[in-house]
């Protein structure tokens, strides 16, 4: 951790073979994810100077942990998602996905959506876990989604961007998906143009 006013080192701790996940600041706690050897992880959160107050052992967390409400859910590489009381650790729910889950969840009210690395996106009610619509796209996912107006954009291994309808999975068409590196630029706010973009292609 490094101070933001004079950027000195305030502590280091050892958590796993590799952090990849990005760290989620909540209740005072620093929560992330860890990889470790085998295919294995886990989900820790430290208190103030670094010092654990709880592990959740899971397989390999690439994914970055959500905060909705006072649960944290974080996708691991059993393809499930995860949840857990953000304070204590002590787990919520657990929701098969698909493949990999190294996508972060996004939260949009009481729903989560989240996509597998096979193609596979999904909604989960938040209090509970219980899957709501589901969508195969085709391509493997590793991108998380963004959320506005109703719409999920997120991006695939296929170079593509897709809008979803984040109520109903509809797959906007035929302007929703959008090859990156043929198309010259989004001008403005990047996340509200490819939101624009995938929903009415302008």
């Amino acid at each position: 951790a490094i101070g933001l006013g004079e950027g000195r080192e305030r502590y280091r701790t050892k958590l796993g073979g590799m952090v990849r996940s990005s760290p989620l600041a909540a209740h005072g706690l620093v929560i992330v994810g860890t990889v470790d050897a085998k295919g294995q992880g886990a989900l820790v959160a430290l208190e103030e100077g670094g010092r654990p107050r709880w592990t959740r052992r899971l397989a390999s967390v690439f994914s970055s942990p959500t905060l909705i409400g006072d649960a944290v859910v974080v996708g691991a590489d059993d393809g499930s998602l995860h949840a857990f009381d953000a304070a204590s650790g002590t787990p919520r729910w657990s929701q098969k996905i698909g493949a990999k889950v190294r996508a972060t969840a996004t939260a949009s009210g009481e729903t989560l959506s989240v996509a597998a690395f096979d193609g596979t996106v999904v909604s989960v009610r938040a209090t509970d876990g219980v899957r709501g619509w589901e969508r195969a796209i085709g391509h493997g996912v590793y991108s998380s989604a963004c959320a506005a107006s109703g719409v999920l954009a997120f991006g695939c291994h296929e170079g593509h961007v897709h809008g979803l309808d984040a109520a109903t999975a509809h797959l906007f068409a035929p302007r929703s998906r959008v090859r990156l590196r043929t198309y010259r630029g989004f001008r403005g706010d990047p996340i509200k143009r490819v939101i624009n973009y995938a929903s009415t292609g302008t």
